[in-house]
């Protein structure tokens, strides 16, 4: 408890004392984006007016936000600037973290006032973002910078998409959603190529062709059982039947879900595991590492023909690009009547 007080105390002392810049003062029309380098003014002026109109409340809800979900050795504050990002008309507090004690990262949160909600942008150990400047009309530049290539940098600004935030770099996404095109990404990277057509993707494969993706699948929305350490060598996840339902058949159009359960794993082993407990009705999922977490894909295109759209993935071996990517994974959908409003139709690699 003493630390966490401590830890809000700092996040609060960093707030209230300022190491940043003002939006009202540090504003430009010179960005012509996506990628083109921002003048940067390196001077750092003291907080003024903006920050002294956020209501306390909101300061004391920043704070905790921070205190929270920055737990890493070394976090402090970069900057600060105020912008309707939610785009509720008032303005959310937006800042850059340094976070990180010998492998150091920057990222940035997003503070809603109205709704008291934090949401990050970070990618560690792949991407750096930073703010850079708020331009006349309040929006804000984020550049966002390859760990592996630093001079790589490629500037864009902050999406707010279906209650989280993206870095939009201009990519022309034919109308779809970042949460789509992310929502996919799993599809990329871990699943063999086929189609969906005959509602057997997932069922007529060994189940060693499809275990990582179910291991990762939804991955977010996954019950944390319990975590690493102390008495547990594994971390164990777990998501309803109904869930997994929804994906494989909504989705990806798999016809026999039975089949699919009775192929799982009956016990853990080598590393990870993928369970079903019918006394629950839970998937449990298990693993010794991050390790099938270590790809990650990046969209570089999408090309739209009629109700269906083709997503062009770039998938890297790592969570750092180095080099050129391991493959391009072509991905198409098709506008669908489910929740998440598309459903695959094949992937080509």
């Amino acid at each position: 408890m003493k630390k966490k007080v401590l830890a809000l105390f700092l996040s609060m002392a960093l707030f209230v004392a300022g190491c940043g810049a003002v939006t009202d003062e540090n504003t430009s029309d010179d960005h012509a984006l996506p990628n083109e380098t921002p003048p940067v003014d390196n001077t750092v002026p003291p907080f003024t007016d903006p920050v002294e109109r956020i209501p306390e409340e909101a300061r004391a809800g920043f704070s905790a936000y921070i205190g929270e979900n920055l737990t890493l050795m070394g976090t402090m504050m970069w900057d600060l600037y105020m912008s309707d990002i939610t785009g509720d008309g008032i303005d959310d507090i937006c800042a850059t973290y340094c976070t990180g004690s010998g492998m150091i990262s920057k990222l940035v949160v997003v503070y809603d006032i109205q709704e008291n909600r934090g949401y990050k942008l970070s990618d560690r150990c792949t991407y750096d973002y930073m703010i850079e400047d708020v331009l006349s009309d309040g929006q804000l530049v984020i550049s966002r910078t390859d760990w592996a290539d630093r001079d790589n940098v490629v500037f864009g600004r902050i999406a707010f998409d279906e209650d989280e935030i993206f870095f939009d770099d201009g990519l022309d996404r034919k109308g779809l959603s970042f949460k789509t095109l992310k929502l996919f990404e799993d599809a990329a990277v871990y699943l063999p190529a086929g189609e969906t057509g005959y509602g057997d993707y997932f069922s007529s494969r060994d189940f060693s062709e499809i275990r990582e993706f179910l291991l990762c699948v939804d991955n977010d929305d996954a019950e944390l059982v319990h975590g690493m350490g102390g008495d547990h060598e594994t971390a164990l996840y777990r998501m309803s039947y109904e869930a997994l339902y929804d994906i494989l058949v909504k989705i990806y159009k798999e016809q026999n879900i039975d089949k699919v359960i009775e192929n799982m794993d009956e016990s853990y082993q080598d590393g990870i595991a993928v369970c079903y407990d019918p006394e629950d009705g839970y998937i449990y999922r298990e693993m010794d590492s991050f390790k099938p977490f270590d790809f990650h894909a990046e969209v570089v295109n999408v090309d739209k023909n009629g109700n269906e759209y083709t997503i062009t993935y770039e998938v890297y071996s790592g969570t750092v690009n180095t080099g050129d990517p391991m493959s391009t994974v072509y991905v198409t959908i098709e506008e669908a009547d489910n929740r998440y409003g598309y459903s695959l139709v094949r992937i080509e690699k």
